[in-house]
Parts: structure tokens; C-alpha cells; sequence
């Protein structure tokens, strides 16, 4: 009878439960009730002195509070629309025009608290203050419910905003009556807690990809805020845990269709149906289990010190298994835990059995923690954030919550990230800060913090300063205080970081037993171990060079042939990667030798690592595993060839490159107008053709042309937009420019030795785009525009974050904050030029930055005796392709000031023949190749230009030259010639060359060393290189610096993982 009654309850009540479960929101229990906290910060009031005092204010859940900090400003109170519901007249009208921002207070009522702070944010105003019009206790502003109108605006405030309660907001209002002007403090500095060195903080989310506005903004969150989560979280300074809300079913439901479809384990846990429609699509017990599955990948991920992994699941599993495409399903998510090698097993087995009438343990104790405890409320909104604690408030966007969870660390002991220009202010660059300082030294006693700045006397050498570290910081004065040089005869004087302690006579003083001792010894005591250590270092130098000639003469023909066998290193391979034959030895370690060397090879300078061995930016490895011998590093030592005695199919990794092939017949010549006309000269462009083939660009021959005659390709340029040599540029825009020499060779010098000449060049570039009808403008058709330019230069703080490389994301931040800096400071004035209409677009001048960086050729220049390096940026020069064996070279006639390209000696060039120059020449020009975005399909060698990617995503352009890489090592085949492997393999040790340690197992013992610090060093990064690839092939037209970025990192796996490979065949083929 009673489960007749429950079901028919069920049937006719269905539209009520459907109802219920789509508003609860909280877990209700018997003995607890639903407690919301309000979070406050405090308003201080400086003026008027009647009014000075200290009030609480409720944070708007909204724009973007300054946790941590706090603002002074100026109270304005409008005299029409003060409840601000309708947009303000006028333009920005309470723009604060002194010092201090502006502080606008309104009346609540009327319209949404948001609408209020949006007019109030369009109208200038720098925060908003809501006095409450009811005299109770404060509550929070939140946004409103969703809605097409809120959608427009609620995601666009950037200002923080606070209610007020009646009274404090009648006293502004009443003395801003009397014309008085009020000063107020907004404190945010106590709003979040900061108890210790590690934030703990919590995300209530949900799987749900289908609910709206509110599942939007938290899956851009995640996915926005993963890189510097992974960052905080992997060196340990947080500790992040995902939540999930749920309720259960009432019992008298619980046999309901309904509770059937959105509950599992007996109605226990349950989610509203995402499409809030029962009939059709997915079901709310598909988003609970979900909501479970991910909850147990923190969980199995946690176990093995991989807590981060939870980010990179719910991107990819949003990404690949989205509602929307029909894939929200167990098998498209256990395909993402593949990819992420997470341990399918262990996370089934945490989920359990969801259609078990059991309680789960995980979801149970996520029920558990909905309910507020201690000072953090009950959660319920989603999304909900909280950190230490406290539940923040405000937008849920990746710059607001850093800054909040920043706030939440104890003062001095943030991470580096959250000492960035963007997050907080360097007092100690304002007056340092009001703390002590010695100039002459360079010491000061202030220190940096999120919060504001610290003054304590710091540690110099090992040495504390003793003081306040306002007015004074003192070293210690060992003398007088009597801690040291108090033994018989001596006499002590105070240094910079210790103490003189000197004997009288001829006694020496020894430190560590604070005594004087005599300073003379036996004569004939000192002969006498003179005269055995003479003997020992003689009879082991004797020993070592017998040895030396016996080993090298027993071991020279056997290793001539086994290295043949592998490695054939005949004159023609030679040539075509010059620098690879370049010996490194007596370096610190392997490591030295080997890296260096590949560098060398195909010009690829390492990145500054942050590891042990990749410490030094210039080049010098370190290795804490030193072996027993030492590399040289001089270039004249070259490796001798060695003849192959014994024919064997070559292994894969060495195999030679492919030739060339002749270009393909019926090339179609490119349009011809892109080179017709000049600027202030003409450029004229004959007896070549432009064509483009299916394996790229190039300029061929249209007639025959002998050695060292005009390749008839004259370019005719002006000098100021295009020359400067090394670091020079035409003094006719900048006053520290000065002609060197005569003036009539145009050769220009700075008197400042700061001057950033690539900003300078970039202006010159944008100058000459500026002008009408020329032919710059017609070669910017051929340049990558800012969507397609892979520069780092032009990359945001999710792109750079995507590195998996802090060093190199703080290198380009810098770079791109020098460029900003540079652009703000000069285009409204005529130095360097008065480019008005661009002052708007400083992420043009950005652009034009990279290009200049990417696109100089360097040359040398002759004038009489005078020789100088020049870096020329010259349009079309670049269409020449490169080769290891060119038939032409750039050749610069001052007096004409033309470019020419010219025909090697010995060299014809028949007609239809292509021309290529070597652009590795010269000292600079060993990343050019990497820079114009040369690509080849088989070896680098081989490059060739194309079109749509000149600056190719593996190649990235605007960085020092450390941190350049090639693109053909982040190859998974192993079928191409990989010349940075092979030049390392080359110079590594061998017995012929007598540079082998005199034990091999040491050697073979450091080797094994490496391999380990290598794996290591692939263990760190948060993904693999597969799944980086993965990520890659799921992305979808993405942007061409964050594709740019993914392949980076993928690049660095790869090749360390070669490098891994390389010292085995070292072992197994070479070292023996």
C-alpha cells in the first residue's frame, strides 16, 4: 500500500520534483542549517578629521577587488541618477582629473547592483560604493541571473565595488552636502588571510558544459588559469583541490523516473539534467558521474605527486569531449586518461559502482564539505572559489584570482610569479622605498613583497647587516665586540664582511685556533718533500705517457673501422653542415661537449635551462657528476676523417641527405607588380624571375649569367630604411646618433651604448609602410601578418605560459614590456618619428618589432680599410633560398648604395637555374635560417622558403640567440638527418684521438650519469611529448603563438630524448 502511494506521489508531483531539483543547491541535513558568509574589507576615512573612522564593507561579487592592496581616493556623489541605473551624460564624467582616482557612491534600488557599477565604471570612475538604502546587516552584491542584457556588461567590469551599510553612506553623502572633499581608503589588505608560505585554496565546478553563461566562465577559467596553476601547484607553494556540488533525491522520490535519470547510487547523488529536459539528450546521473570521474583523477594523480594533471584532463576532456559534439561519454574521457598516461584501473576503482545502492565514499565526503565550516560559508553557487578559507569574490578571471591567491601568502614569501609588473608595484624602486641603503656598495635593505615592501638589513656574502633597516644597517665589528683576534701579540682591524688579525714579529696568525705560530721552518724539511714530491709527479709522468703511446697504437686501427661502420664522415657531408667538425673538449662535463656541439652543428643555441646543466648562459654547462677527464674546446682541433674499411647498411640516424632536385618545368613566374615601383630611388629587378613551385619560393635565372658579374638583380634603397650597421642607425632621427668617419660614407655610430636598435628599425619599417605607393608596401603582402607571425613578441600570458619554460616566459614578458615602454615614450614626439595615427596601436609597432628582428641580414662592409659589420633590412632579399654551396652571394656598393647579388667565382649560373646564397655566413648568421622560416621536408640543408609561414612555428624570432631552436629535431621519424645528433656524436671522445679517460668503465659510468639527468629532466615536464603532439593534432586553427609555444616544449622533450639515443650508440658502438 505505502509503494502504491509512493509512486503515485511520484507520478503526479513530477513537474514539482523536476522543479526542486533544478533549484537546490545545497546539501540540507536534519541538524544543519545553510549558512552564507558575507566577505568584507574595510573603508578607512581620511578627510574630512569629523569623520575620520573605520567601517566594514560587503566585496561585490563582481569586476575585480585588489585583494592585497588598497586604494585612496576621492568620494563623488552625482547630483542626477544617483541610484545609477541609467548611463551617465558626458564623456567619463567622473574621471578623476587629480592625483587620486575617483570613488563613486550610489544609492541601492531600482536596478541589478552590477548595472550600477557598469555605469559607474563608463562614467570614469576607478570603484564603486552601494550605500544601502535599509538599515541591516551588509549583504553581497552579486551578479544578476542570466540574462541577455547582463551577459553585455557583468563580464566587462574591471573596478571593484562594495555596499555599504545606511548610516556610514548618509555621513559621505551630508559632507559632501557642505562641499567639504572626502577622502576615503578601500583596504583590501586583510580581506584574504596569509597565515604561511603555502595557499590552499578550492574550486567548486562542474562538468556540465551545457547550463550557460555560468559553465562558460568556469571552463575559461580553467582553462585560462592552468599555466599558472601548474606553476604554483608543481612547486609546491599551493595546495589546489576540485569540488564538486551534488544533493540527494527525497526518499519519497527516490523510485521516480526523474531520480532514476539524474541520480546515481540509489538517489544518494544527484545533478540537474544538463539540457533541463527529460527527454531528451544527456542525463544529470551522466554529470554526476563525471563530476565523480574527475574528482578520482585529483585523487589517483595526487597519489603520485601529479596533482596538476587535473587541469590538463578538464581542458582536454572539454576539448575532445565536449555535450556539444556528442562525446560526453566514459570512453572518450578513459581516451583522455590514456593520453595523459593517468592509471585507468586505480580510477575505476575509486569511482566504484555507481547503480550500487551503497554510499560512495568520495561523493560522500564532497557533501560533507558543501557545508560551511569555520570561518568559510556553505557553497552555494557554482562556481565557487576559495582560498585559505575565504570565498572570493569577484570575476572569475585569471589575473583577479592570481592576485587573490598572491594575497594569501605571508609577506616575503610569494613566488616569483606574483612579483610580476602586472600583479603588484616595486616599492623599492620608488626612493627604495624609504629603507636604508649604501650606494656605493649597491646594498639595500629593502625588499619586495606583494603586499607592499619589507626593510630588513640583508645578507651580503654571508655577512648580516645588524639595524633597523630605515636609518641603519651596520656589519658586524668583530673587534670591538671582542668575538675574534683576542690571542697574545695580535692586533685586529675591522673589514667590509670580517677582520684583520696580524701578529707582531714574525709569527703567522692562524684563524680557526685564533694563535700565533712561527713562521719559519726546517730549511731541510722543505727540501726534503720538495725533492719526493719531484720524484712521484716525474716517475707518474713517465708511467702515463708509456701507457698513452702503447694504448693509441693497439687501439687506432681497431676503432677506424667499427666507427666507419656507422658513422661515414666523408668531405662532401662535411661541407654541407660546415660547423658540425668542431671538437669540444676540456669541458666541465659530457654534457658540455655534447650540447655545445650540437648547437653548433645546425645553429641551434640551447635555452637557459633552469636544471643543474643548463645553468650557464653562456654556454659554460655545469654537471654536478664530473668525470675524471676533460674535453677541449678549441675549434682548431678538427676530427680526422676516418675510411671506411668493412661496407654495412648505415644506420637511419646517419644516413646522407637528399640532393636538391632541378625545380619542376612550367614554373609560373609570381606577379610582377609587387617589385615596380621604388622610394626616393627605384628598385628594379631584372634578369631574374620570382617563381613559385610545389616546393616553394624562388629566384632562378632568366638568362645566363657569368662568374662575378651582376646577377642583374639591383636593388636601389635608401639608406635610412634600411641600414645600420651592427648598432647604428641614421642620426637624422635620433640625437644620439653620430656619423663615424667621413660623412659621405653614411656609417653611423651611438654615443649611447643602451640604444635598442631593433625598436629603432621597427619605427623605420612602420615609417616606410606610412608613405604612399612604394615598394615596401607591396613587399608587406609578403610578410606574416599578426596572426600568422609566430614571435613570442606577440604572444599573451596564456601563450607564454604554455612554454613549460618560466626563464624564457620572464625573458619575453621583459621583451615585450621594453617594446610597450619604448612605444609609449616616443611616438608622440618626433624622436625617433611622428607616426600619430599609429599611436593607438602600440601591438602594430609590436609586429613591426619582430619583423625587423627576424629579417636583418648581416653582411660586412668594406670601405677602404674600415670593415664593419652591417645588419641591413632589405625587402626581396629574402626570396633567395639558402644552400650550403651557393652559387651567389650579397654584395652592398656604398657608393651606389645598391645591393647586389652576385656570382661566385668559378660558378655559371645557366638560365632557369635557381640562385641561392649561404646565409650562414658571417658571425650573425647563424640563426637566419631559423629566422626567415625556412622549412624542408627532409633536411635543413635543403631548405626552402614558403609563402605562408615565414616565420615558421618552429622557429621562433625576437629572442636573444640562446634561445633559437631548429625545426627538424622535433621530428618523431627517424628517418631524416638529424645534424645536431650526428655533429655531437661526432666530437664525442675516441681512443684514436688519444682523449678517452684512462679507465673506460668511468667513462661508460658518467655516461649512464647523463642518461639520467636527461630523464629527469623529461620526468619534470608537466606532459609528454606525446601528449604534447596529441594536443597539437586536436587543436583546431589555433593561434600561431600558442601552436608556436606547444612545439616549443615539444622540440625540448624531443631532443633531449635524442640526445638520450645518441649516448647509446656512444656506448655501444663508439665507447668500448
Amino acid at each position: 500500500m505505502m509503494m502504491m502511494m509512493i509512486t503515485c506521489m511520484a507520478s503526479s508531483l513530477s513537474k514539482k520534483l523536476t522543479a526542486l531539483l533544478l533549484i537546490l543547491t545545497v546539501v540540507f541535513s536534519s541538524s544543519v542549517s545553510a549558512r552564507f558568509v558575507v566577505e568584507k574589507s574595510s573603508i578607512r576615512v581620511l578627510h574630512p578629521q569629523s569623520l575620520r573612522s573605520k567601517h566594514d564593507s560587503a566585496i561585490g561579487n563582481f569586476g575585480i577587488p585588489d585583494y592585497g592592496g588598497f586604494m585612496v581616493g576621492s568620494v563623488i556623489y552625482p547630483d542626477k541618477g544617483a541610484s545609477g541605473c541609467q548611463p551617465f551624460e558626458g564623456d567619463k564624467p567622473f574621471k578623476s582629473k587629480f592625483p587620486r582616482p575617483t570613488v563613486l557612491l550610489l544609492d541601492r534600488g531600482e536596478c541589478y547592483f552590477a548595472l550600477k557599477v557598469w555605469h559607474g565604471q563608463q562614467a570614469g570612475a576607478a570603484a564603486v560604493l552601494v550605500a544601502d538604502s535599509v538599515d541591516e546587516p551588509l549583504i553581497t552584491m552579486d551578479s544578476p541571473e542570466e540574462s541577455t542584457d547582463a551577459n553585455g556588461y557583468v563580464e566587462k567590469i574591471g573596478i571593484p565595488s562594495a555596499l555599504i551599510d545606511r548610516a556610514f553612506g548618509l555621513s559621505l553623502k551630508e559632507a559632501l552636502k557642505k562641499g567639504e572633499e572626502v577622502v576615503i581608503k578601500l583596504d583590501w589588505t586583510e580581506s584574504m588571510p596569509h597565515p604561511d608560505q603555502r595557499v590552499e585554496y578550492e574550486l567548486w565546478t562542474n562538468s556540465n558544459d551545457e547550463c550557460g553563461i555560468r559553465c562558460d566562465e568556469q571552463m575559461n577559467f580553467v582553462k585560462n588559469f592552468k599555466g599558472h596553476a601548474q606553476i604554483l601547484e608543481r612547486g609546491g607553494y599551493t595546495l589546489f583541490t576540485p569540488h564538486y556540488i551534488t544533493w540527494y533525491c527525497p526518499r519519497a522520490f527516490i523510485l521516480s523516473s526523474q531520480c532514476k535519470s539524474q541520480c546515481i547510487n540509489n538517489g544518494r547523488y544527484c545533478a540537474p539534467d544538463p539540457e533541463q529536459d527529460f527527454g531528451e539528450g544527456y542525463q544529470g546521473k551522466d554529470v554526476v558521474f563525471e563530476n565523480l570521474r574527475q574528482l578520482c583523477v585529483h585523487r589517483v594523480a595526487n597519489e603520485s605527486n601529479r596533482s596538476w594533471v587535473w587541469w590538463d584532463y578538464v581542458t582536454d576532456f572539454h576539448i575532445r569531449c565536449s555535450m556539444k559534439e556528442k562525446r560526453y561519454s566514459k570512453e572518450c574521457a578513459e581516451e583522455v586518461m590514456k593520453s595523459l598516461d593517468l592509471p585507468i584501473e586505480k580510477i575505476r576503482k575509486c569511482i566504484g559502482d555507481p547503480e550500487a545502492d551503497v554510499e560512495n565514499e568520495v561523493l560522500k565526503t564532497e557533501q560533507e564539505f558543501q557545508v560551511g565550516r569555520g570561518s568559510r560559508g556553505d557553497v552555494t553557487i557554482l562556481p565557487t572559489l576559495v582560498i585559505n578559507d575565504v570565498q572570493y569574490r569577484g570575476k572569475l578571471e585569471r589575473t583577479a584570482v592570481l592576485r587573490a591567491i598572491c594575497a594569501g601568502f605571508k609577506e616575503a614569501t610569494e613566488p616569483q610569479i606574483c612579483l610580476t609588473g602586472d600583479l603588484e608595484t616595486n616599492e623599492c624602486l620608488e626612493r627604495n622605498g624609504g629603507c636604508w641603503q649604501d650606494t656605493q656598495a649597491n646594498i639595500t635593505a629593502c625588499k619586495d613583497t606583494f603586499r607592499g615592501r619589507l626593510c630588513e638589513c640583508p645578507i651580503v656574502k654571508g655577512v648580516q647587516y645588524r639595524g633597523d633597516g630605515y636609518i641603519s644597517c651596520q656589519d658586524i665589528n668583530e673587534c670591538k665586540e671582542r668575538s675574534a683576534c683576542q690571542c697574545d701579540g695580535c692586533s685586529c682591524q675591522n673589514t667590509w664582511g670580517g677582520f684583520e688579525c696580524k701578529c707582531k714579529g714574525n709569527l703567522l696568525y692562524i684563524k680557526e685556533q685564533d694563535a700565533c705560530i712561527e713562521r719559519n721552518g726546517s730549511r731541510f724539511g722543505w727540501f726534503f718533500t720538495f725533492l719526493v714530491l719531484a720524484v712521484v709527479v716525474g716517475a707518474g709522468v713517465a708511467g702515463y705517457v708509456f701507457y698513452k703511446y702503447r694504448l693509441r697504437s693497439y687501439m687506432d686501427s681497431e676503432i677506424m673501422a667499427i666507427m666507419s661502420q656507422y658513422m661515414p664522415l666523408d668531405n662532401n657531408h662535411n661541407n654541407e653542415v660546415p660547423n658540425e667538425a668542431q671538437p669540444l673538449r676540456h669541458g666541465s662535463s659530457v654534457l658540455n661537449s655534447f650540447f655545445a656541439t650540437s648547437q653548433m652543428a645546425i645553429s641551434v643555441p640551447l635555452h637557459q635551462l633552469t636544471y643543474s646543466f643548463f645553468s650557464n648562459p653562456q654556454g659554460q654547462w655545469k654537471w654536478c657528476a664530473k668525470p675524471s677527464y676533460s674535453f677541449s674546446n678549441n675549434s682548431q682541433n678538427n676530427i680526422r676523417a676516418i675510411k671506411a674499411s668493412v661496407e654495412t647498411p648505415p644506420f637511419p640516424l646517419f644516413q646522407n641527405p637528399k640532393l636538391e632536385e632541378t625545380p619542376a618545368d612550367g614554373l609560373e613566374p609570381a606577379d610582377p607588380d609587387f617589385y615596380k615601383i621604388g622610394y626616393v630611388r627605384s628598385m628594379r629587378a631584372y634578369g631574374v624571375a620570382f617563381k613559385e613551385g610545389p616546393d616553394g619560393f624562388g629566384v632562378f635565372a632568366s638568362k645566363d649569367i657569368e662568374p662575378r658579374r651582376r646577377a642583374r638583380l639591383v636593388m636601389q634603397i635608401p639608406l635610412e630604411l634600411m641600414l645600420t650597421i651592427r648598432q647604428k642607425l641614421p642620426w637624422m632621427f635620433f640625437p644620439d646618433i653620430v656619423p663615424l668617419g667621413h660623412p659621405i660614407f653614411d656609417i653611423i655610430n651611438s654615443t649611447d651604448p643602451e640604444t635598442d636598435w631593433d625598436l629603432r628599425l621597427a619605427c623605420l619599417l612602420l615609417y616606410a609602410f606610412d608613405q604612399d605607393d612604394n615598394f615596401w608596401q607591396l613587399y608587406g603582402d609578403f610578410l606574416p601578418s599578426a596572426d600568422e607571425c609566430t614571435s613570442l613578441l606577440l604572444a599573451t600570458e596564456e601563450d607564454l605560459m604554455e612554454l613549460q619554460d618560466p626563464n624564457l616566459a620572464s625573458t619575453m614578458r621583459e621583451q615585450q614590456k621594453r617594446a610597450r615602454e619604448f612605444w609609449e615614450k616616443n611616438w608622440h614626439s618626433g624622436v625617433p618619428l611622428k607616426i600619430k595615427r599609429l599611436a593607438h596601436d602600440p601591438e602594430r609597432f609590436i609586429w613591426a618589432v619582430s619583423i625587423a628582428q627576424s629579417r636583418c641580414i648581416n653582411m660586412q662592409v668594406r670601405i677602404g680599410a674600415l670593415v664593419q659589420d652591417a645588419n641591413m633590412l632589405i625587402p626581396y632579399a629574402d626570396m633567395l633560398n639558402h644552400s650550403f654551396q651557393p652559387n651567389c652571394f650579397f654584395h652592398w656598393r656604398f657608393k651606389d648604395r645598391m645591393l647586389e647579388v652576385m656570382v661566385n667565382a668559378g660558378q655559371h649560373v645557366r638560365r632557369g637555374e635557381e640562385m641561392t646564397v649561404n646565409y650562414m655566413h658571417g658571425q650573425m648568421n647563424d640563426m637566419l635560417m631559423q629566422r626567415y622560416g625556412f622549412s624542408s621536408p627532409v633536411f635543413s640543408g635543403d631548405a626552402r622558403i614558403h609563402l605562408d609561414s615565414f616565420l615558421s612555428v618552429f622557429n621562433i624570432s625576437g629572442l636573444p640567440e640562446e634561445y633559437y631552436h631548429n625545426s627538424k629535431i622535433s621530428s618523431d621519424e627517424e628517418s631524416f638527418i638529424d645534424g645536431a645528433v650526428i655533429a655531437a656524436a661526432r666530437t664525442l671522445p675516441t681512443w684514436s684521438d688519444g682523449d678517452v679517460p684512462l679507465v673506460p668503465s668511468i667513462e661508460r659510468k658518467a655516461v649512464k650519469e647523463l642518461q639520467e639527468e636527461c630523464r629527469q629532466m623529461l620526468a619534470e615536464f608537466p606532459t609528454t611529448s606525446k601528449q604534447d603532439q596529441k594536443m597539437l593534432d586536436s587543436m583546431k586553427e589555433p593561434r600561431r603563438t600558442l601552436e608556436a609555444t606547444i612545439k616549443y616544449r615539444l622540440h625540448r622533450k624531443l631532443f633531449i630524448d635524442k640526445v638520450i639515443k645518441a649516448l647509446d650508440i656512444y656506448q655501444d658502438r663508439i665507447l668500448f
